[in-house]
């Protein structure tokens, strides 16, 4: 689907970001209860699987943003039991944050590097990596994770981290995908962008949630910005200056004329 055909006035067009947000909300409740079960999870992702069989996608893959949830939870269960020294989690977790970061900022330098073939059979090339590199290395630091240890939180947090996360990755869609086309509508780097928030430790991730909303006002402001510049058409003269070049050019013709009779 293009997003330069979403027209945002309609309410029809909410109905994913509501979907995707009920489901990961219900998803947190039903993970809650039976979390301590490791034989729940391969059912709950059965279900899922089967839920996204049966949706229609629209505008967002929001069954991407439910699985991401539901491997989310698992791996930390396993974490519980790891054993890493603090200096390899601090490193693993400043590197992970810095690269989600970057992609949410999008500077000049990483725009480039996508667009290095515009043209030609390497187009397809272009929008490949979009999607495979935040895909490997959003999974690298996610399976890397698996090794770290994992503090152990209450259900309140668990459910406000996954909640932060589905507001993000909606949001983002929402804020920013929508309104810049080349964007694309890939899961992959969409995840990559906030996965850290289901991750890491909850202060690092509640000001990390902090920093992507602001990044993403400031995208959505420069956006509305840039489209609402004027475009200036080119002056065209008034219909009397027009025609008074005629006359003078005749006026000029006429004396030149008199002239040369009084000289004859």
């Amino acid at each position: 689907m293009e997003f330069s055909s979403i027209d945002l006035t309609l309410a029809v067009n909410y109905l994913p970001a509501v979907e995707c947000i009920f489901k990961v909300l219900c998803l947190s409740c039903v993970l809650c209860l039976i979390h301590v079960h490791l034989g729940a999870f391969p059912a709950l992702a059965l279900m899922l699987n089967i839920d996204r069989a049966l949706s229609n996608a629209r505008i967002f893959d929001g069954n991407a943003v439910q699985y991401s949830v539901l491997l989310s939870w698992f791996i930390n269960i396993l974490r519980a039991d790891a054993s890493a020294p603090v200096l390899v989690w601090s490193v693993a977790t400043i590197l992970w944050m810095a690269f989600s970061f970057l992609l949410v900022v999008e500077p000049v330098q990483v725009q480039e590097f996508f667009v290095l073939y515009r043209h030609g059979a390497r187009q397809n090339l272009r929008q490949n990596l979009r999607q495979i590199i935040p895909a490997v290395v959003n999974g690298f630091f996610v399976g890397f994770f698996v090794f770290l240890p994992f503090t152990p939180e209450s259900y309140l947090f668990r459910v406000a981290r996954t909640m932060a996360f589905a507001a993000l990755c909606v949001g983002w869609v929402y804020v920013v995908t929508v309104w810049k086309p080349h964007h694309g509508h890939g899961s992959h780097a969409l995840l990559a962008r906030f996965s850290p928030v289901l991750y890491v430790h909850p202060i690092l991730a509640g000001v990390y949630f902090v920093l992507c909303i602001g990044v993403m006002i400031y995208h959505h402001v420069g956006i509305h910005m840039v489209n609402s510049v004027p475009v200036r058409a080119p002056a065209i003269a008034p219909v009397w200056a027009q025609l008074r070049v005629p006359t003078q050019v005749q006026s000029v013709q006429s004396w030149s004329q008199r002239q040369t009779w009084a000289r004859m």
